[in-house]
C-alpha cells in the first residue's frame, strides 16, 4: 500500500495542514499498524487525526487505544498513553511492536477510518437515531443548590456532546474516568471547548463583538474591533462542521442577559441555527476586519450553562432565556456520601448527616438553599469535617438566614450555637428577641466520658450534627 493510499484510507489526504515530512511520517507510522493488525480509527476532537488500537465496528468504544496521533499548532506529536515519543520517524516500529506484544490475535484485517464511516454516529446536519446523540439538546442550563456538581457535571457532558463513543454521558464515573475526561476537556479548551464565567461587569463587546481602544505607535488613541468568546467559536464550529463544539457558560444567572446577548438570544434558538427550518443570520453592529457577512450560530455548537438556586431562582430568569434552554434540575445526592468517619469509638454516616441538615433547611427555607454533597466529598476523617463546617457551611448558614442565628440553630439542632446570657443591667425584653452565638469547636482529649458501645450499637448520626441527644463532651 502506498503513501496516498494510507493518507485517503485515514482521511487525511487533501489536509492542507500537513507538509511532506509529517506524511511521510504518518504513513511509516499508520502503515506499521497496519501490517501488525492494529486498526486505525477516528475520535471526534479536532486536534487528533487518529489513534491506533483496537476497535470493532460495532463497538461504541476502542477496546484499547495504544497510540494517539495528534496535530496541534502545525506540530505532529505522537503519545503512547500520557507519553509523548520524540523523534517518532525513527522510532515508529518500536513503538508498534511494543504495542502489539501482548495483544491476542485479531482473526481479521485490520481497519481503517474509512470502514468505521457507516458506523459512527451522524453529525448533527443529518438525521439523529443513534444512541448518545439523539439525545443531545442544543442549549441546555444545569442548575441547583450551591455543591451539587454542576461545573463538574459540565466537563462530563461536554465531553459526550464532542464524542459520544469515546466519553459516553454517565452518571456514576470512576476517579479515572473522571481524570481522563478532564485531561481531554483541558486539552481541547480554547478550541472546540470555550468556558466563560458570567458576572454583574460582563457585557455584549466580551461574549460577542465590541471595539477597544489602544494606543498606535505615534501615541495616538484608535478603536479596534474585537471578537468575543461567542464569536470565535461559533467561527470555527461554522469551518469545521464535522466535529462538535461546546459553550459552557458558567454562573449564567449571574449576568444581565440582555445585555451580554443582545440581538444574539435568538440565534441561540434550535430552529434558527444555520441550516435548521428557520435558519437566522444577522448583521451586528461591528465587523471584524474581512468579514463583513451576516453572522449565524451553526448546529454543531452547543451550550452548557450553570446556575446557583441559592443565587437566583428559575423563576427570575429572563423570560427569553427560560425558553430557549432545556432545564436539567441536580439536586444534592447524599448517596454519593457512603461512607463513615470515625470519632473515638463512634461512626459518623454522612450521608445521614447531610441528609438530615438538608430536611430542616427546605422546611426553614426552601429546596433551593439546601447543601450540596460537593461540601463533603473530600472528608475522610473528623478534623476535616469540623474545619468544613467551620469555614464552609455554617458561613453559608449565616448568609442564607441572615444572621438569624435562632434558624442556624434549628438546622444543626442546637449544636454550634448557644443563646447569649442576658447582659447585666438589661432585661431580655429590650432587644425584643433572643440573641444567640457560635460556639467555640472543641477537641476531646480524652476518651474517658464517652461510653462504650459494640459495633451493632453505634448510631449513624453523628452528635457532631446535632442528630442525637447524648451527654458527651464533644457534643455540646
Amino acid at each position: 500500500m502506498d503513501k496516498n493510499d494510507v493518507l485517503s484510507n485515514l482521511g487525511i489526504n487533501n489536509d492542507k495542514r500537513l507538509n511532506d515530512e509529517v506524511r511521510d511520517t504518518i504513513f511509516l507510522l499508520a502503515n506499521e499498524a497496519n501490517q501488525k493488525s492494529l486498526d486505525c480509527y477516528k475520535v471526534r476532537v479536532s486536534y487528533e487525526l487518529f489513534r491506533i488500537g483496537r476497535k470493532e465496528l460495532a463497538g461504541k468504544k476502542a477496546v484499547v487505544t495504544l497510540i494517539r496521533v495528534i496535530f496541534n499548532n502545525n506540530r505532529l506529536r505522537v503519545f503512547v498513553g500520557d507519553n509523548e515519543v520524540e523523534n517518532i520517524k525513527d522510532k515508529y516500529q518500536t513503538v508498534i511492536n511494543n504495542g502489539v506484544q501482548n495483544m491476542p490475535s485479531l482473526g481479521r484485517s485490520a481497519y481503517w477510518p474509512k470502514d468505521y464511516k457507516n458506523t459512527l454516529p451522524q453529525s448533527v446536519e443529518g438525521a439523529d437515531n443513534d444512541q448518545g446523540m439523539s439525545n443531545l439538546v442544543l442549549n441546555r442550563i444545569l442548575f441547583g443548590p450551591p455543591g451539587t456538581g454542576k461545573t463538574y457535571s459540565t466537563i462530563i457532558k461536554a465531553m459526550s456532546v464532542i464524542d459520544a463513543e469515546e466519553y459516553p454521558e454517565q452518571v456514576n464515573l470512576s476517579d479515572v474516568e473522571y481524570l481522563d475526561r478532564r485531561k481531554q476537556f483541558n486539552e481541547l479548551l480554547g478550541t472546540q471547548i470555550e468556558f466563560v464565567t458570567f458576572h454583574q461587569s460582563y457585557g455584549y463587546e466580551d461574549f460577542v463583538i465590541g471595539i477597544r481602544p489602544q494606543t498606535t505607535s505615534e501615541g495616538t488613541l484608535s478603536y479596534k474591533v474585537h471578537t468575543g468568546v461567542l464569536w470565535n467559536i461559533a467561527k470555527r464550529a461554522r469551518e469545521d462542521k464535522d466535529n462538535n463544539y461546546v459553550l459552557i457558560i458558567d454562573e449564567i444567572n449571574r449576568g444581565n442577559i440582555s445585555k451580554i446577548f443582545g440581538e444574539l438570544i435568538t440565534l441561540i434558538e434550535e430552529d434558527k441555527r444555520i441550516g435548521a427550518k428557520h435558519e437566522l443570520k444577522l448583521r451586528l453592529p461591528y465587523q471584524p476586519e474581512g468579514d463583513d457577512g451576516l453572522f449565524g450560530l451553526p448546529k454543531n455548537l452547543y451550550i452548557i450553562g450553570t446556575m446557583n438556586t441559592a443565587d437566583r431562582s428559575i423563576a427570575l430568569l429572563d423570560t427569553a432565556l427560560r425558553r430557549r434552554f432545556d432545564f436539567e434540575e441536580m439536586m444534592p445526592k447524599p448517596e454519593l456520601l457512603n461512607w463513615t468517619i470515625e470519632k473515638e469509638g463512634e461512626q459518623i454516616s454522612l450521608e445521614e448527616m447531610l441528609k438530615k441538615i438538608n430536611e430542616r433547611i427546605e422546611w426553614l427555607y426552601d429546596r433551593d438553599h439546601t447543601i450540596g454533597h460537593a461540601y463533603f466529598m473530600d472528608v475522610k476523617d473528623f478534623d476535616h469535617l469540623q474545619q468544613v463546617f467551620r469555614h464552609k457551611i455554617i458561613p453559608l448558614l449565616q448568609e442564607y438566614f441572615y444572621e438569624d442565628w435562632g434558624k442556624i440553630s434549628q438546622v444543626l439542632n442546637g449544636k454550634f450555637v448557644e443563646k447569649l446570657a442576658v447582659p447585666a443591667g438589661l432585661s431580655g425584653e429590650d432587644s425584643g428577641r433572643e440573641r444567640f452565638k457560635m460556639k467555640e469547636f472543641k477537641t476531646p482529649t480524652t476518651t474517658s466520658k464517652i461510653p462504650k458501645t459494640t459495633k451493632q450499637s453505634i448510631p449513624i448520626q453523628h452528635p457532631l450534627m446535632g442528630m442525637c441527644d447524648c451527654e458527651n463532651d464533644h457534643c455540646t
